[in-house]
């Protein structure tokens, strides 16, 4: 199973590296979010001054239904 998550890591890496989004069925889809640097004029914007920000993250509208089933207990404690 680690072989495949490792693979799976890789492959997610590429996709997002090239522009794509990945969609994992059940799970949900991966994005990058991008940044540059503020500048005065739209000639001083170039690709090498924008750099990822983030990697996000929606989960599949069923993963979001299926986790409205989850219960919290608060922790007993000896104080």
């Amino acid at each position: 199973m680690a072989a495949a998550i490792i693979s799976l890591a890789q492959n997610m890496t590429e996709y997002l590296l090239d522009g794509y989004n990945v969609n994992i069925e059940g799970i949900g889809t991966f994005s990058l979010s991008a940044e540059s640097k503020i500048v005065d004029r739209h000639e001083e914007i170039h690709a090498q001054s924008v750099q990822v920000k983030n990697i996000n993250f929606r989960p599949a509208v069923s993963m979001k239904k299926a986790m409205l089933e989850a219960k919290f207990e608060r922790e007993k404690t000896d104080k």
